[in-house]
């Protein structure tokens, strides 16, 4: 079952799994047990997420973010709730949600008539509470489980359902990774990461800039881009967040960035401090 809205299209993942993806790029997840519900990133907030949430469920509410970037954690300001996040990402806040990343983030965008530009670029990014690997959230016949998964930032966190063999791992899955710049960690550190969620009970992968569900071969695809990424031959990528802190694009080996449609590309994009 999907329920679409201007804004908004919500799909079943399984039960009591919810992916909400909008014209953000950044999919949120909703996950509703017996007891509680939590929401697992907030997106850009150019929505109403907040009324979204409350029209699928009226369950008290936790909300956690997998990492600090703007587009992840744009509508935290727009819960009351306390928003849990890995602690190292916490003093980054600022520098991945300043005006110029926001004012980025809005070129090109369809907003509705009634969306407040000024209280946008001075929205905060609410009451933030650090979580941690071995934290362990009872949401009544659903849990969630936190590890650290450093590597797109230093503080990113994948939270596992294990009653739905589901891993949410924000953005160190994907076709391309980011692992640079301020706030990063480096790339030794990204594959450790990996290897150790690869090592988890799961079935199915939610990434944040993947609309639909992925698998086990995405990771370790993932894996063999960072492991055998070369940043000499790397292709120039541009610091999206602020100016400065250049960056390459490192294919796997026999491709490069035009074979983005192939099926089994995979890409990271490093910077000198983490090579």
């Amino acid at each position: 079952m999907s329920i679409s809205s201007d804004f908004y299209n919500v799909i079943d993942i399984a039960l009591g799994v919810k992916r909400i993806n909008s014209e953000e790029g950044s999919a949120c997840d909703l996950i509703i047990g017996s007891k509680k519900a939590a929401l697992i990133d907030t997106g850009l907030g150019l929505g109403d997420l907040p009324g979204l949430v409350r029209s699928l469920t009226d369950l008290p509410l936790l909300i956690f973010n997998t990492h600090c970037h703007c587009d992840h954690i744009g509508g935290n300001g727009l819960f009351a709730q306390p928003i849990h996040m890995g602690e190292e990402d916490i003093p980054t806040c600022g520098y991945s949600n300043d005006v110029f990343f926001r004012k980025t983030m809005l070129e090109n965008r369809r907003l509705s008539d009634t969306f407040d530009r000024e209280e946008y670029l001075g929205r905060g990014y609410g009451a933030l509470i650090p979580v941690k690997e071995g934290d362990l959230f009872d949401l009544g016949e659903l849990t969630i489980k936190v590890f650290d998964a450093p590597g797109h930032s230093a503080g990113s966190r994948a939270y596992l359902i294990p009653e739905r063999k589901i891993l949410y791992v924000g953005d160190s899955v994907g076709r391309t990774v980011l692992i640079f710049g301020y706030g990063a960690a480096d790339r030794k550190t990204y594959i450790r990461t990996l290897d150790k969620l690869l090592g988890l009970p799961f079935d199915i992968i939610l990434s944040s800039h993947n609309p639909d569900p992925m698998g086990r071969e995405d990771m370790e695809r993932c894996r063999r881009a960072a492991l055998l990424a070369d940043y000499e031959t790397g292709e120039p990528f541009p610091n999206l967040i602020r100016n400065g802190d250049s960056a390459r694009i490192c294919c796997l080996p026999g491709m490069t960035t035009k074979d983005e449609k192939d099926p089994e590309y995979g890409a990271v994009i490093l910077s000198e401090g983490t090579i």
